[in-house]
């Protein structure tokens, strides 16, 4: 009788299995456009986030660290209020720059810059031109 009910056993396992390995209509889909365009949205977002959380610890430190007035001066003027960012050439969504609203700067569509005035433009393709993409 054991060996007959380990037979069964062995056979609904592997039935079990089988089924579960099947994939389900909805896996079969994949992602939706929409799916993508938010995940796509989240990774800029992180990428764009670790670089100016890197920009405002470094710039910190450098004025902190500026022994003389030169140096205090030069620290000063790299540490940026403003960071512009356009993603993919475009203006980010308002919804995109409210992600990044806890970053202790301004953050500001690249379309606000003023010509000649401002110090450094934060873009995807350069982001990623830095290999900043893997971080």
């Amino acid at each position: 009788m054991k060996k007959e009910m380990g037979t069964v056993r062995g056979h609904t396992g592997v039935c079990l299995l089988a089924i579960a390995g099947l994939p389900s209509p909805a896996f079969c889909q994949g992602p939706t456009a929409d799916t993508k365009l938010a995940d796509k949205q989240d990774i800029y977002a992180a990428v764009i986030r670790h670089q100016m959380e890197e920009w405002v610890k470094s710039g910190e430190k450098n004025e902190a660290e500026a022994k003389t007035e030169e140096d205090k001066s030069v620290a000063q003027r790299l540490n940026f209020e403003i960071f512009f960012v356009s993603v993919e050439g475009k203006d980010p969504s308002d919804d995109f720059i409210n992600r990044l609203s806890d970053i202790p700067r301004t953050i500001e569509k690249a379309s606000n810059e003023e010509p000649g005035k401002g110090r450094i433009r934060l873009s995807t393709k350069q982001l990623i031109a830095q290999g900043l993409s893997s971080a």
